[in-house]
């Protein structure tokens, strides 16, 4: 099942995708959500972003974007985070 929680393609993954870390998601349950910001040689700039507020928040984070540590969000993650999806 871990296999089906990686993006189909992580060279697809763009500036703007919503996306979350595997390991804080599956195994500590915390529903973070992050935006790409920018993309420069492969690692991907994550902005941790608000379920109640606009905007960035907290301290970003970087991701490589073959990392299978970065994976797409999850449904129900971008569902909570609606403000920032519409």
């Amino acid at each position: 099942m871990v296999a089906e929680l990686t993006h189909p393609n992580p060279q697809r993954f763009q500036v703007g995708d919503f996306v979350q870390l595997k390991s804080e998601y599956l195994a500590h349950g915390n529903p973070s959500l992050f935006q790409i910001v920018e993309i420069n040689d492969g690692e991907a700039l994550l902005g941790q972003l608000s379920s109640t507020e606009d905007g960035f928040v907290g301290a970003g984070a970087s991701a490589a974007l073959d990392d299978p540590e970065l994976i797409a969000a999850f449904p129900e993650i971008l569902q909570r985070y609606a403000r920032h999806t519409r």
